[in-house]
């Protein structure tokens, strides 16, 4: 009994003095008891490895803010990366030989690239780099539309109106050609409406709804990234404006007597989303008529031509307020012609 116990003190020494000595010596070994002094961890044995965090490469790009040096396997290429903090930009190292991050680098592919002055690979992997010089990847496609009520259009023109908001919905499409790389982010007026990658050469798409100040264009933008960091964009809008209006209208009344049309007969007439007086219309009248043109007091006009001759003092002048379809009011100027006619007519508003 008395050997056991004191066998048992001198192990129980024996083991404290090595933990100590370990602690001394300011690293650690396994597998050996003499670790390189240059090595916080020596691992030393003929039969093992080290096995470091196995991972997708989506898990691996997932990573939020890897530190420098940070080391992954990333099982979707049977490679092992390290992140390269101090590269510009920033970014996950292939230490494979040759790799291009999709497998060995195959330089046996005709050329696509057709601009090399000023690119940057962003990489010193080789094989990385060789890729994005020689076989740069694709950008991404976007398109964006608009629709309110039963229009659906990349530019929605609606008439000013009486004050108020709308609801439109904005219709996305992010799409990959055959060589773009994984799409990582769709912004839609400023929404991330991400969740999936398409395919390469396919296309995701959705919709999402948006609100509009009446009376103040707007416009929206589809912002589509990719994990390379190629981005496309499309843009769609609602834009407000006032019209003008022109064609022939019955006054019953005779030549040289003053017509002023109302409100719901200018409306009546053929009509126009503009942003100035200037115009060239040809128009038949149904019988003896009053040929109107009306716009914006704040159009400026200068002559209206017809026949080739200034004929701007052949028409009555009226300026007052007048209020749309819409419900939008403002001062229009309203030109009636002085005289009935049953003839078609060229007009030309300068």
């Amino acid at each position: 009994m008395k050997h056991y116990l004191n066998l048992t003190f001198f192990c129980l020494l024996l083991f404290a003095s090595i933990e100590y000595s370990f602690a001394q010596s300011g690293n650690v070994g396994i597998g050996t008891k003499n670790p390189d002094p240059s090595a916080l961890l020596d691992l030393t044995s003929n039969s093992k490895g080290l096995l470091i965090p196995r991972m997708t490469t989506a898990e691996r790009t997932a990573i939020a803010t890897p530190a420098n040096g940070l080391l992954v396997y990333d099982t979707d290429v049977s490679c092992i990366f390290v992140f390269n903090g101090t590269a510009i930009p920033a970014a996950w190292a292939s230490m494979c030989s040759g790799s291009t991050g999709n497998g060995t680098f195959n330089g046996s592919r005709p050329i696509t690239a057709n601009v090399f002055t000023g690119q940057n690979p962003g990489t010193d992997d080789i094989g990385l780099w060789l890729e994005s010089l020689f076989y740069p990847s694709q950008s991404p496609t976007a398109s964006l539309t608009v629709t309110n009520g039963g229009t659906t259009a990349s530019a929605i023109n609606m008439e000013m109106s009486s004050p108020g908001s709308l609801s439109v919905t904005l219709n996305w499409t992010a799409a990959r050609q055959a060589s773009t790389q994984p799409i990582k982010a769709i912004d839609v007026n400023g929404t991330s409406v991400f969740t999936t990658s398409p395919a390469a050469g396919a296309s995701v798409s959705g919709t999402t709804s948006a609100t509009v100040t009446k009376n103040t264009s707007k416009s929206f933008t589809n912002l589509v990234t990719t994990t390379d960091n190629k981005t496309a964009s499309a843009t769609a809008s609602v834009n407000f404006s006032w019209q003008r209006y022109w064609g022939f209208l019955s006054s019953g009344l005779a030549d040289g007597t003053p017509f002023n049309p109302t409100d719901a007969q200018i409306i009546s007439l053929s009509q126009e989303f503009a942003s100035s007086a200037g115009t060239t219309k040809q128009v038949t009248p149904a019988g003896s008529q009053r040929l109107v043109i009306a716009f914006p007091a704040s159009f400026p006009v200068s002559d209206i031509v017809i026949g080739g001759l200034g004929s701007l003092g052949t028409f009555d002048k009226t300026t007052r307020s007048f209020t749309n379809a819409s419900g939008g009011t403002t001062s229009y100027v309203i030109y009636v012609g002085q005289s009935n006619t049953g003839s078609s007519v060229t007009f030309n508003v300068q």
